[in-house]
């Protein structure tokens, strides 16, 4: 068997292996996609930090930075977030966090509402019910929370918009101190590294002031982040191109694709000299029409 010739330039010997070359490559990387959409969730929360909270009554001690400890008590203090009174049930609030990765597969989230123990009616701060959505930010991509050395500068919510990929339905919220499960239809394959919990309505008054709070303790996020797949948004309409990121998680080298066969839908990524790299060498990207 006659052995493949490279040309000078370092590129196959034909357009067929070339061809076939990138046909395997495409392969493997869709394989990879397909694992990572079907393995089950991991052991931790998908949350990697907090983003803000529309409202703290007390801060930074009822901070949203304490929801991500399921710890009851922390810094010997009770550990929860609790917004701003308001006279009117019907207030909501929201709770924005970031997420680890740009895409990750989303099974449920879970909440449990703040017991104030300490009152002299023990009460239960909770929502009427609570909804989620999950998107990126459209105004300022690379903006992060306020953390600094374990503690937030700021509750603020900054000045961003926010593009949402999915919003869930609207589950009610038992008035009970427990960690809630609020299962989604089914497994949701989540673009962007936004997750914002909307907690809608009020139903418990503080003696004290006579006004309506919500208080979470904890909020969980069971999935798992797609760690060899990130997206980028481009053109108008909106479209969502899928990069393959290769096994270590980070952007591959652009691909030329010479064989012409690229089209305006379809736009390849990168390739490599021989087959040991191919695979690190490549980074596939697909336009692929999501929820806007």
């Amino acid at each position: 068997m006659e052995e493949d010739k490279m040309s000078v330039s370092g590129g196959p010997s034909s357009s067929e292996d070339f061809a076939w070359t990138n046909l395997n490559m495409e392969h493997r990387v869709y394989g990879k996609l397909a694992h990572e959409l079907i393995v089950p969730p991991m052991e931790k929360t998908c949350i990697c930090e907090p983003v803000c909270a529309s409202s703290t009554d007390h801060y930074p001690r009822e901070s949203i930075i304490f929801t991500l400890d399921p710890r009851d008590i922390k810094h010997r203090r009770p550990s929860y977030w609790s917004s701003k009174g308001e006279s009117s049930r019907d207030v909501s609030e929201t709770l924005t966090y970031r997420l680890h990765k740009k895409l990750s597969v989303v099974h449920e989230v879970k909440i449990r509402p703040f017991q104030a123990y300490f009152e002299r009616e023990t009460t239960i701060y909770s929502a009427n019910a609570v909804r989620f959505r999950f998107g990126y930010s459209s105004s300022s991509p690379g903006i992060k929370s306020s953390v600094l050395d374990g503690f937030m500068l700021s509750d603020r919510s900054p000045s961003e918009d926010y593009v949402w990929t999915y919003i869930s339905q609207e589950y009610p919220m038992l008035q009970e101190d427990e960690l809630q499960s609020f299962k989604l239809p089914r497994p949701v394959l989540c673009i962007g590294d936004i997750l914002q919990v909307e907690l809608l309505g009020r139903v418990q008054r503080e003696e004290i002031d006579g006004l309506y709070y919500i208080c979470v303790c904890h909020v969980y996020v069971v999935g798992r982040p797609l760690s060899s797949i990130s997206f980028e948004v481009q053109g108008q309409p909106r479209q969502y191109v899928l990069k393959y990121l290769g096994h270590q998680g980070h952007p591959e080298m652009p691909f030329e694709d010479t064989s012409g066969a690229a089209s305006q839908e379809d736009e390849t990524g990168t390739s490599s000299d021989n087959q040991d790299s191919d695979e690190d060498g490549f980074r596939r990207r697909w336009r692929c029409q999501f929820i806007s």
